[in-house]
């Protein structure tokens, strides 16, 4: 095999460095959630922050991972790849430990969810007929299976835009000509 050959072959995936990073994220993240569900503070938009934190420097890990294992190399859309697969996996595994962590555990977590959503909509002063009709959506929609079905949905979305810029800025394509 010549050395063309062999810097043009690549070691790993994104495929496998997605699933891969997927797993480390969402283990971190599930760690992460059920301490704030332990703690009260999972509505607390601050400690939410957090979250977006870990999503980001698991994608950054992740390319990493990727151009360290592929001759330092990673298209854009290889990074856009890595980072949305890495956020479905680890949207799915969050979900999972949520809706069992919610529905057997400790259920008072949607009541807590339910309320902080009603203190934050009596800020906005509206008529008595619409905050009616807000809390029983609420108390219709806000469910542990609801929520898993957010986090499968939500995680994967965040991670798609966060690697809309990431991608841009770690990519690092290959010379056509050598």
């Amino acid at each position: 095999m010549n050395e063309q050959a062999i810097m043009q072959e690549s070691t790993v995936t994104p495929t496998s460095v997605g699933v891969r990073y997927g797993l480390i994220i969402g283990l971190v993240y599930v760690f992460f959630q059920v301490i704030t569900y332990i703690t009260y503070t999972s509505t607390n938009w601050k400690v939410g922050l957090i979250g977006f934190v870990i999503l980001i420097v698991g994608i950054v890990f992740a390319y990493k991972y990727f151009k360290a294992n592929n001759n330092g190399f990673m298209k854009y859309s290889q990074g856009l790849g890595i980072g949305t697969l890495a956020g479905l996996v680890a949207g799915i595994l969050t979900a999972i430990v949520s809706y069992f962590y919610i529905e057997f555990i400790d259920p008072s977590v949607l009541e807590n969810m339910k309320q902080a959503q009603i203190e934050m909509m009596e800020g906005f002063n509206l008529p008595e007929e619409q905050m009616d009709k807000f809390i029983e959506d609420l108390e219709n929609k806000t469910t542990a299976l609801r929520q898993a079905i957010n986090q499968i949905i939500g995680l994967p979305i965040i991670a798609f835009i966060l690697s809309l810029i990431i991608a841009a800025i770690m990519k690092r394509s290959q010379p056509e000509f050598e």
